[in-house]
């Protein structure tokens, strides 16, 4: 059975075929089985592309195949455990720009959405785009009131375009999992509805929309970072009405001429990210030039906010886990923090190879400064342990991974000698202290409290059933033990070295406040606990050594 039946995307399964075909990859789509349903030639006629780069030739095919291909490409890039660092980086050159469309269609879809015509919600309408892709383009208006802003309008039927596209993905996905080696270990499937779902939020403008509102929300303290307000009457699935802001570009000759700080505007930015990822877990995702505007004062407007990322309060806790292990040198709370991202499949993992993995990954930047260090590529370079280790990222920390990179890009192109490890170290060491706060513990203590109460209120009505059906069932359990003794000793020696792991764990927390406290300004002498805490970390040791001694001797660990 023909595994890519639909009859009516047979024509475009073709089509798709061909320019894979014609860029060079019929070998790889003849390895999948895909060329014999479709009856395509394994080789095209010889063409300029066969002297290119596979990642050359694959960037020029999705870019033929049209909006859906080019924005399943650029979701590709940000993901370096599938693919090679230098497919990566040509990925990171998809462009989606395309020809305007004429003025007359764009006036339809304005009326269509917002049920009038475009003379009667606007007072001036520039039918001359300020720009054109391949699912939007964006018009200069001025309302009624004299407000200049700008009119996002949705191409006509692309919707329907990407829909179908999407269909031939999820097609594609089901067939490389159910018969490919490859869907053992990835989830293709989930990766392009993931992908789907995000694609079909940034067709929907009022998505958009929100997520200005959000953002503009969570950096109201930040007075120094503007984001267009949105004008919801003038808003609707299909077009989006939002203030013009004058700005200029980040360029050189642009910053030089209106006299501002190129370092301060480096530092504004890359501290805003910051606070956006690890603070709020809600973060512009395409930081680059033509999406940031310089404004006097050295303040910024950020734009377009049609592709953003977001953390939960576990996956910030994790992320934080990460850099902690960056900052202080600790490869295993690296390690942990991949293991609690939920990111090992099926497979079985060898964590220590995993821990002397990661350390390598460290030991290349130990003789870097803090300033040249990349946070974006080091990100970048725990991910892609992934498939060596068949663990599976998170899409949203692949989104923060691509994300960073771009903005230690931005960052660099501004003020080369600054990092952005540089700048997340003490918003990291702030954040870690307020999850210490004791409002937090609190609240954390509580949200415990609570889960072990649910789960004591469901103790009785268990072992009631569990009762019940002993006595219906005549339920009997038989247990026979050889060797009683030894296992009794085997036991003991296993509870003793329990009991050795969590006081070696208590004094490791004592030593790691200790060195977190140094580490972060003098915190503990701050607080006047520093004798307290030398103290406790001395009998500690003292309690640890009499304690290994008495094993030691016992025989018993």
């Amino acid at each position: 059975m023909n595994p890519l039946h639909p009859i009516k995307h047979l024509g475009r399964y073709r089509q798709i075929g061909m320019v894979f075909v014609k860029h060079g990859f019929g070998g790889v789509l003849d390895q999948l089985g895909i060329l014999k349903y479709l009856q395509l030639p394994r080789r095209a006629p010889e063409t300029a592309h066969a002297r290119l780069s596979w990642g050359e030739r694959l960037r020029l095919a999705l870019e033929e195949l049209g909006p859906a291909f080019i924005k399943l490409g650029q979701i590709a890039s940000t993901r370096p455990e599938l693919l090679p660092a230098d497919v990566i980086l040509e990925l990171e050159k998809l462009r989606d720009e395309v020809p305007a469309i004429p003025g007359e269609a764009i006036r339809r879809v304005i009326e269509q959405e917002l049920g009038a015509g475009v003379a009667a919600l606007f007072a001036e309408f520039c039918e001359e785009p300020l720009a054109a892709a391949s699912i939007a383009q964006v018009h200069r208006a001025r309302l009624r009131d004299g407000a200049a802003v700008v009119v996002k309008v949705q191409r006509p039927g692309i919707e329907r375009i990407i829909e179908h596209d999407l269909n031939i993905l999820e097609d594609l996905a089901g067939f490389l999992d159910h018969r490919t080696k490859w869907g053992r270990i990835y989830d293709f499937g989930g990766m392009v509805a993931e992908f789907g779902r995000a694609l079909r939020n940034e067709l929907d403008f009022r998505v958009e929309a929100a997520n200005a509102d959000r953002l503009r929300e969570n950096l109201r303290r930040e007075s120094w970072v503007r984001v267009p307000a949105i004008h919801w009457n003038l808003t609707a699935r299909r077009v989006l009405t939002m203030e013009f802001i004058v700005g200029v570009p980040l360029s050189p000759a642009a910053l030089r001429a209106q006299g501002l700080d190129r370092t301060l505007l480096a530092r504004r930015l890359a501290a805003t990210w910051l606070n956006q990822i690890l603070r709020d877990g809600f973060f512009h995702a395409d930081p680059h030039s033509g999406n940031i505007l310089a404004l006097p004062g050295n303040a910024v407007a950020l734009l377009d906010l049609g592709m953003v990322g977001r953390l939960s309060g576990d996956r910030q806790s994790q992320l934080l886990k990460v850099l902690i292990g960056l900052i202080f040198d600790n490869n295993r709370l690296i390690v942990q923090a991949l293991i609690d991202l939920g990111v090992v499949n099926d497979q079985p993992v060898n964590l220590r190879r995993l821990e002397r993995a990661v350390g390598r990954v460290r030991e290349k930047y130990l003789t870097l400064t803090v300033r040249q260090i990349r946070i974006g590529e080091i990100f970048r370079e725990l991910f892609g342990l992934a498939s060596s280790f068949q663990l599976m990222v998170p899409e949203e920390f692949a989104v923060l991974g691509k994300t960073l990179m771009l903005l230690e890009g931005l960052v660099a192109s501004l003020d080369p000698d600054l990092s952005v490890l540089e700048i997340a170290t003490p918003i990291t060491k702030r954040l870690l202290l307020g999850k210490l706060a004791p409002v937090n513990l609190k609240q954390l203590a509580l949200k415990e409290l609570i889960d072990y109460g649910l789960l004591a209120s469901r103790l009785p009505s268990f072992l009631m059933n569990l009762l019940v059906k002993m006595e219906e069932r005549d339920f009997a359990l038989s247990i026979r033990v050889a060797d009683w003794e030894r296992i009794i000793d085997r036991l003991t020696r296993l509870f003793n070295r329990i009991a050795f792991s969590i006081i070696l764990l208590a004094l490791s927390i004592i030593v790691a406040g200790v060195i977190i406290g140094s580490g972060i300004g003098g915190l503990v002498a701050e607080l006047g606990n520093a004798h307290i805490l030398r103290l406790e970390s001395l009998l500690a040791v003292i309690i640890m050594a009499g304690l290994v001694i008495y094993l030691i001797r016992s025989g018993r660990i």
